[in-house]
C-alpha cells in the first residue's frame, strides 16, 4: 500500500489502521509469550511432546488391525452378512478373514480360545450357556433371522410341531445354534430330539440335497429372508412353509425369540407365494467379541454392519437403519457399542480417515490433560514474567530515587555527576531494548520520562559546577 493511499484511509477512518495495528501487536506478543513459555519450560514441554509422540506412534502400530470373524458354512446367511461387511473394513486398513464353522456353539468355543485368533463371532446367545455368554461382549443384533421349517406338501397341512415330529426332520449339527434352538422349541411341545432317530443332524448344504431328493420330509434352518436357500425352497411347488400360528406364545416362553410375518406374495407376487400370510418366530443374530478385543476392531465391525445395512436393497423384516442395535441382553453390551448406540460414531470420522479419527478420539482425554497442564504453565509463566518485569522496574525506580536523593542533598563532584549521568544512560539503553507488552506503553514512557528529568537536573548541576571551576 502506498503512503498516499494509507494517508487517505487514515483520514477517512483514523482509528482503522491503529486498531488493526494494535490487534496485530496483541497477537504477535501472545505468540512471543508462548515462545517464551516453551523456552523457559524446555524440560516439561520436551517430556510432554515425547509422551504424545510415543503415544500416537504406539497406538497406531500396536492397535490390532486383524479381524478374524467366524460365521457359518459358506452359502448361509451368516457367511453372506460377513461378506457384506468386507468392503468397509478392508477399505479402512484392516486385514479381514472369514472363517467357517458348524454354528454358534463352535463359534463360541473359538471366540473363547485366544489361540484360535478369532476376535469376532456370530452367536445366538439364547443357544449358549449363560456362563459362556459372560465371557463375551455383545456388539449388538444385526438382523432378524427366522426359523424356517419347510415340509413336503404331500404330508398334508401340518398345524403343530408334534405332527411334524412324526416325520424325518433335518436339523443342524449338534454344535450349531440351529440344533439348540430347534431343541428348545420342540421341548415346549413335549418332544425330545436328542437320540431321536427321526431328527437327523448334518450340515445345511447336505440336508438341502437330502430334502430335495426325498431322504428328508422336513428341514429346519435359520437364515434371513433373502437367503438363497430360503428362496429356492419357498418357490419349489413341492414344499410348504410351516406357519407358526402360536408365534406370540413362543416369544413369551423363549425371550430371545421375536415374531415376524411373511406377507402373502412377498416371495413372488405373480405366483402368490406364499399363498397366505405366514407367521414365523425369529432370532436376532448377535455379533460378539472377546472382552480384550481392540476397540478399533469393535468400532470397525459396527460401522461395517451399519454401512452394509444402510446400503442394502434387500431389507425384508427390518426397517432401514433399525440395525445394528442392542436387542438381546443375554450378553453384556460392549462399552464401545454402548457409546456407539448412545452417541453415534465419532464425529471425526466425517473429516478424517478411520485410524486418524479413532486415534484422536481415543486420546482426546489425554490431549485435554496436556492442555490442562500447559495452559496453567503458560499463565504461571506469564504471571512470573509480569512479576519479573515489575521487579526490574522497581529496581530501576529504587535506583532512580537513590540518585535523586544524592543529586538533591549531596554536594557531588563533577566526576560524581558524570558517573551518575553514565549510569542513567545505561539504564535508559537497557529499558529501550526491552520488549514492551501491549497495554504497558504508559509504564514504559513513565520510566523514560523520569530518567530524562533526572538527566536534565544533573546536567544543570554539572554545568553549574563546571562554570564555578572555570570562574575560579
Amino acid at each position: 500500500m502506498s503512503f498516499q493511499k494509507q494517508h487517505v484511509m487514515s483520514k477517512k477512518d483514523p482509528s482503522r489502521i491503529k486498531t488493526h495495528h494494535y490487534l496485530w501487536l496483541t497477537i504477535k506478543y501472545e505468540f512471543l509469550g508462548i515462545k517464551e513459555v516453551f523456552l523457559e519450560q524446555k524440560l516439561l514441554v520436551a517430556i510432554l511432546l515425547a509422551g504424545l509422540i510415543s503415544f500416537f506412534y504406539l497406538a497406531g502400530h500396536l492397535s490390532k488391525k486383524d479381524i478374524v470373524l467366524v460365521a457359518d458354512e459358506k452359502g448361509t446367511s451368516w457367511h453372506q452378512i460377513a461378506e457384506n461387511t468386507r468392503k468397509y473394513v478392508e477399505a479402512n486398513g484392516f486385514k479381514y478373514t472369514i472363517r467357517t464353522s458348524s454354528g454358534t456353539l463352535e463359534n463360541a468355543k473359538l471366540l473363547n480360545d485366544p489361540s484360535s485368533g478369532v476376535n469376532v463371532a456370530f452367536l445366538i446367545p439364547g443357544a449358549l450357556d449363560p456362563e459362556v455368554n459372560k465371557s463375551f461382549y455383545a456388539l449388538g443384533s444385526i438382523d432378524y433371522e427366522p426359523i424356517w421349517i419347510f415340509y413336503r406338501k404331500s404330508l398334508g397341512q401340518l398345524t403343530n410341531l408334534q405332527e411334524l415330529a412324526k416325520h424325518r426332520v433335518g436339523v443342524g449339527p449338534t454344535l450349531s445354534g440351529r440344533y439348540v434352538v430347534t431343541e428348545k422349541i420342540f421341548s415346549l411341545n413335549k418332544v425330545e430330539i436328542k437320540n431321536n432317530p427321526r431328527f437327523i443332524s448334518d450340515k445345511l448344504g447336505n440336508q438341502i440335497g437330502d430334502f430335495k431328493s426325498g431322504k428328508l420330509d422336513a428341514l429346519i434352518f435359520i437364515g434371513h429372508a433373502h437367503d438363497p436357500n430360503v428362496r429356492q425352497l419357498a418357490l419349489n411347488p413341492d414344499f410348504k412353509l410351516f406357519d407358526f400360528d402360536e408365534a406370540d406364545a413362543y416369544t413369551k416362553h423363549i425371550p430371545f425369540l421375536q415374531k415376524v410375518v411373511v406377507p402373502t406374495g412377498s416371495f413372488d407376487i405373480a405366483a402368490h407365494i406364499p399363498h397366505q400370510t405366514v407367521s414365523l418366530i425369529a432370532i436376532t443374530t448377535s455379533l460378539a467379541v472377546r472382552k480384550d478385543t481392540d476397540s478399533d476392531v469393535q468400532l470397525a465391525i459396527l460401522m461395517a454392519v451399519k454401512d452394509a445395512e444402510r446400503g442394502s436393497d434387500n431389507l425384508f423384516f427390518a426397517k432401514r437403519n433399525e440395525f445394528p442395535t442392542y436387542m438381546d441382553p443375554l450378553i453384556e453390551i460392549s462399552p464401545v457399542a454402548k457409546r456407539f448406540y448412545d452417541f453415534g460414531p465419532p464425529a471425526l470420522l466425517n473429516y478424517f480417515a478411520f485410524w486418524t479419527a479413532t486415534l484422536i478420539d481415543r486420546f482426546s482425554v489425554l490431549l485435554l490433560a496436556v492442555f490442562a497442564v500447559l495452559f496453567p504453565v503458560k499463565e504461571l509463566a506469564g504471571h512470573l514474567k509480569k512479576i519479573r518485569s515489575v521487579i526490574r522496574e522497581h529496581d530501576h525506580y529504587a535506583e532512580l530515587i537513590d540518585i535523586n536523593r544524592q543529586v538533591t542533598t549531596a554536594n557531588l563532584s563533577i566526576e560524581g555527576l558524570e558517573s551518575i549521568l553514565k549510569r542513567l544512560k545505561q539504564i535508559d539503553q537497557t529499558k529501550a531494548i526491552e520488549k514492551v507488552k501491549v497495554g504497558k506503553e504508559t509504564r514504559y514512557f513513565s520510566l523514560s520520562e523520569t530518567i530524562g528529568m533526572l538527566q536534565d537536573k544533573i546536567e544543570k548541576q554539572l554545568l553549574q559546577k563546571m562554570q564555578s571551576v572555570k570562574d575560579a
